[in-house]
């Protein structure tokens, strides 16, 4: 059973003084505009692939294959969404704090995405992120020690960091929305997990992961209307889920094919 650590707790503290930080609307402006140039270095190509990571239909979509791999990790992503969800819009419209296109010059800074505004503080995007990080990240600890695990878990990790550094780079968060989106989002991973081990009896059901596959087909056909033909990111999650489906529609011509066999 996962059990919340110090370094979870460390986490709502941080969570905490950025909401502080953010109370006072003391706008870290030197800080973004460092981050943001320092990020202008690579192609905007990047940032904007990271970026759509961010978004929790293609994340999970991304993730379809897991399915009969590690359905832990998806169920745990599923049931994340509700407290991320609830942080995201709670704080959101409690600030409905400017963002950096509200705030300075687009001449100031690089601005690759649209520019937004108002509610910027969370950054949801971080927290869909932060919320995958941690499901893997503590699903992961009750196993044994090795590169696997390592390697896995510091992948995790690192490609929130880099999810949350893209919507700095895209001009459209402040550091501390991020800052605030990955203690969200990681409080969020953690009751997605802790969920998930209470009721296993219900996400272990033979229905669940029927219900799972066919939510990801529909979120697949939804980024299929939503989004343009060029989006790379997208059309890779709706493959994966593509690749999900037919995995499960062989499983099942397979299992037919040998229940019909004389003497089966």
């Amino acid at each position: 059973m996962t059990k919340i650590r110090r370094t979870d707790l460390a986490l709502v503290l941080i969570m905490v003084l950025t909401l502080g930080v953010q109370a006072t609307m003391k706008v870290p402006a030197n800080l973004f505009l460092f981050l943001n140039s320092m990020c202008a270095e690579l192609p905007d190509a990047v940032w904007q692939n990271l970026t759509q990571l961010g978004d929790t239909l293609v994340l999970l979509c991304c993730m379809a294959p897991l399915l009969w791999l590690r359905p832990a990790w998806i169920y745990g992503l599923i049931a994340a969404i509700p407290l991320g969800s609830f942080l995201s819009l709670f704080f959101k419209n409690a600030f409905n704090a400017p963002r950096p296109g509200d705030v300075l010059s687009l001449s100031d800074f690089h601005a690759i995405a649209p520019v937004l505004s108002g509610s910027s503080f969370p950054s949801g995007h971080t927290i869909t992120a932060f919320a995958f990080s941690a499901v893997i990240w503590m699903s992961l600890r009750q196993e044994e020690p090795g590169a696997f695990k390592r390697c896995v878990q510091t992948g995790a990790l690192l490609l929130a960091a880099g999810i949350g550094l893209s919507r700095i780079a895209m001009g459209v968060h402040w550091p501390q929305d991020v800052l605030a989106g990955a203690c969200m989002g990681w409080l969020a991973g953690l009751s997605g997990v802790m969920l998930v081990e209470k009721y296993q009896a219900f996400w272990q059901a033979g229905f669940t992961k029927w219900a799972a596959l066919f939510l990801l087909v529909i979120s697949a056909c939804y980024l299929a209307v939503r989004s343009p033909p060029t989006e790379v990111v997208v059309n890779a999650a709706m493959a994966s889920v593509l690749v999900a489906a037919l995995f499960q529609a062989a499983r099942l011509l397979v299992n037919r094919r040998h229940l019909k066999r004389p003497g089966v």
